[in-house]
């Protein structure tokens, strides 16, 4: 439905922005779990980000919703946006870095695995 799709759509660039910033503050030399204390304080508090952080930090992508059908959905909802003039780009690069996960073998994993490919 057109609603599943926005709200996917959402879904998919918070787990690209979490992705980010933990990669980011651990290259800054940041303690994941540190970073992740801070979000979890402030006005960005997310149930997503609390469940999926923790997880992404220890390297668990145990699929609770496989990257694979993620992607689909961000893509879908890109020709949703097409077909009526809105534009996406956020969507956009979420989907290309969804899609380089995926050719790397991450497809079957949770959606949270996008975290590896921002590590590189």
């Amino acid at each position: 439905s057109r609603m599943k799709l926005v709200v996917n759509t959402v879904m998919a660039i918070n787990i690209q922005a979490l992705s980010e910033a933990l990669a980011l503050g651990q290259r800054a030399g940041l303690n994941g779990s540190d970073v992740m204390a801070v979000l979890e304080e402030g006005s960005l508090k997310s149930p997503m980000y609390s469940l999926k952080g923790p997880k992404m930090l220890e390297g668990d992508y145990a699929p609770n919703f496989p990257l694979k059908y993620q992607q689909k959905d961000v893509r879908l909802a890109m020709a949703l946006g097409q077909r009526l003039g809105q534009p996406l780009p956020a969507a956009a690069v979420v989907n290309d870095v969804f899609m380089a996960a995926i050719a790397a073998g991450q497809g079957d994993f949770d959606m949270s695995a996008i975290f590896e490919i921002s590590k590189l």
